[in-house]
């Protein structure tokens, strides 16, 4: 709520990126996921402090892919040499 009353409903105008830290024990535990081309990242528990994970899913909100795709469709992180691999 103090957000909204603070930055409005559309943080997209307000906000280029918005990373979201979830606590331990809300839902079902993950590391993190974004969208590709859009705004937001989501973190688990103390993946939001992990700057490699935070590089990885920001990647994929300014549109990059896996390391490796395309070329590995079977491995989808690719090689490990690029933060948009398994790398953190």
């Amino acid at each position: 709520d103090e957000l909204v009353d603070n930055y409005g409903r559309n943080l997209q105008k307000t906000f280029r990126h918005i990373m979201i830290c979830v606590p331990k024990g809300v839902g079902t535990p993950f590391v993190a996921y974004a969208w590709s081309l859009d705004y937001l990242s989501v973190y688990y528990d103390t993946w939001c402090g992990s700057v490699s994970a935070q590089v990885h899913e920001v990647g994929h909100n300014i549109g990059l892919v896996h390391s490796g795709e395309g070329d590995c469709r079977f491995c989808p992180y690719g090689d490990q040499s690029g933060m948009m691999g398994f790398t953190y």
